[in-house]
């Protein structure tokens, strides 16, 4: 974990630049993300129409939406998407929302607050997947 002092507030991001605390997140830290990903930091209004879609989804369902849901939702295409983030829409279009890539697999209702919160749900269970992230064997599944 590390800190990050951006227009005179603080924000603790993990060693991926992701934000520690959904709750922090604001504008100022949306641009410092953009700018530390090479974008510029005056984002437009179809930005702010996806990084607002991630939040409001992460908040009122506790997980990340799908690539799929913010396109359709967003009235964008993948290349479009792409486009406006061109680090790809994990690294990109969430971390600016300040939602970490993690809280995608990690469990609906789990919203961690520490970097070692990640590493003890992450360790807890492995599971042999395929190159598409698809299980190798479905008797392996549940819901965590």
């Amino acid at each position: 974990m590390s800190i990050v002092n951006y227009k005179d507030k603080t924000y603790s991001v993990d060693s991926h630049d992701f934000l520690i605390d959904f709750f922090i997140w604001d504008e100022d830290f949306a641009e410092w993300t953009a700018m530390q990903l090479g974008m510029p930091p005056k984002l437009t209004e179809e930005h702010w129409d996806v990084i607002y879609y991630v939040r409001l989804e992460f908040q009122e369902k506790g997980k990340c939406p799908t690539v799929y849901e913010t396109c359709r939702m967003c009235k964008l295409g993948l290349s479009d998407l792409l486009r406006l983030f061109p680090s790809g829409y994990l690294r990109g279009a969430c971390r600016i929302a300040g939602v970490t890539y993690k809280q995608g697999y990690l469990g609906q209702n789990f919203m961690p607050t520490t970097e070692k919160d990640y590493d003890v749900i992450a360790t807890e269970k492995v599971y042999q997947v395929d190159v598409r992230g698809f299980l190798v064997n479905p008797d392996d599944w549940d819901e965590f």
